[in-house]
């Protein structure tokens, strides 16, 4: 057979593969584990070619415990509203960018408010098969954290370290503050924001974490962790590296402390009243999430894989599992439920981090939702799957 047929039937044969249904295995970890994953459905929101640990999409769903429906953004620029039983498409939302960010659905309001890669805040009032928008603004820059809703009123951060204050009602903004860069920072991964009584307690590229009072937008503390981070010689490059300030987590209230965690500078303790430094773990580098459960704190390791803290900062376990951009674990009836972006997806014992199942794929996946025993997830090709969580 002659060369050219032989490249112009693998060429279809690839072609094929690239718009089939995701491919990917699940292997148990260990003998005799009862855990597994059983697929009830997968739908293909995004039909575009997608190269191998490549991650575009980012989205994590929010379902409507009232309808039993999801809503997801995709890199297509689409919201969707997506039966949970069947995987249907009940409508889909046209944006003006990407959306990468988890939706916030008031379900009480009938309410779903999220934002896009072009900087847009949408609130669309919504139904069982349909939807209006009410208003859309624009925050100038992309939008990949969930919004916080608290005392009607709704808080954004967007990509360029910048804070807003919106009215629900109609999408005005009360208050604004933009973080004033040094020349050499720049935004990697931004923190989300937490609630504290009347404060708003979140950190920026710079290495600041810093109290609003919600109201009215002025500051109550600062605390800088820069002075932590130092500038390595390259001998590679004949220069100093650029340090990574980055705030990458969203800080996390301790009984009466917050916790939260620089890229280089480390994991901290801050007082939330007085804004005092009360203690610094900063060999603990690169935690990009924290998520507290009962008395037991789970840091996700950009590049290794999740620690186990007590609420005293005592390691309890760490777990090494691949490198590659881990989200924020989901946690369910003694399950840690972690996902790689650019690989794999894992299940692990959280009292001891033992590995029970892992579900591989060469395009990795988004950040996992459990809802019930369902485990939806939007793998980074653009399929949404969801699962049976059996065990």
């Amino acid at each position: 057979m002659e060369l050219r047929y032989v490249r112009a039937i693998l060429i279809f044969f690839l072609s094929l593969l690239s718009c089939s249904s995701l491919q990917f295995n699940i292997r148990k970890e260990e003998k005799g584990v009862r855990v597994d994953l059983r697929l009830i459905w997968q739908k293909r929101l995004v039909k575009k070619y997608r190269s191998v640990y490549s991650p575009y999409e980012g989205s994590k769903a929010t379902i409507s415990k009232r309808f039993e429906q999801i809503f997801i953004g995709s890199s297509n620029k689409y919201l969707y509203n997506i039966s949970l039983k069947t995987g249907k498409v009940n409508w889909r939302f046209k944006t003006e960018g990407a959306v990468r960010s988890e939706p916030l659905l008031l379900e009480e309001s009938s309410l779903l408010i999220f934002g896009d890669d072009e900087g847009i805040l949408y609130c669309l009032r919504i139904d069982k098969d349909s939807y209006k928008k009410l208003w859309s603004i624009s925050l100038g820059y992309e939008i990949r954290q969930k919004p916080l809703f608290s005392e009607d009123t709704l808080f954004v951060k967007n990509e360029n370290d910048e804070l807003f204050s919106i009215n629900l009602k109609d999408g005005k903004i009360l208050w604004h503050y933009k973080l004033k860069r040094r020349p050499e920072v720049t935004t990697t991964i931004s923190s989300g924001i937490l609630s504290v009584g009347d404060q708003l307690i979140t950190g920026f590229s710079d290495g600041s974490v810093i109290s609003f009072n919600k109201f009215t937008g002025d500051i109550n503390w600062k605390v800088e962790l820069s002075s932590y981070v130092k500038r390595r010689f390259s001998f590679i490059t004949s220069k100093f590296n650029q340090p990574m300030f980055d705030i990458a987590t969203t800080p996390v209230l301790v009984d009466d402390t917050v916790w939260v965690a620089s890229i280089e500078a480390g994991l901290v303790s801050i007082d939330p009243d007085s804004g005092e430094l009360l203690w610094r773990r900063g060999g603990i580098k690169r935690i990009t999430s924290i998520t507290k459960d009962g008395g037991f704190l789970y840091l996700i390791k950009a590049g290794y894989g999740v620690i186990c803290m007590n609420r005293e900062g005592v390691i309890l376990w760490k777990k090494k599992l691949e490198p590659g951009l881990f989200t924020k674990p989901e946690i369910y009836k003694g399950l840690l439920i972690i996902s790689n972006r650019t690989g794999s997806l894992w299940i692990l014992k959280k009292i001891d981090g033992k590995i029970l199942l892992k579900l591989f794929s060469s395009y990795g996946f988004s950040p996992p939702k459990l809802f019930k025993n369902h485990l939806i997830v939007l793998g980074e090709r653009g399929t949404l799957m969801n699962f049976q969580l059996i065990f």
